[in-house]
């Protein structure tokens, strides 16, 4: 109930250690799982593209 509550705004001092490190944390954890999506999604588009052209060049006739 405590660690719920700890994170309600207003409950820590705007000038807490605590929140400004909570706060960079949490904005460079966003932005490495940015990072880590955008890269994830380029890859699956490269595999699907791969695999859209094996399977144009593996089996024409069923283009």
């Amino acid at each position: 109930m405590y660690f719920r509550r700890s994170f309600l705004p207003g409950s820590i001092p705007p000038f807490h250690p605590t929140r400004i490190t909570w706060s960079r944390l949490l904005n460079a954890s966003q932005e490495h799982a940015l990072k880590l999506a955008i890269s994830l999604s380029s890859s699956a588009l490269s595999v699907i593209e791969f695999l859209n052209a094996y399977r144009a060049l593996s089996f024409p006739h069923n283009n």
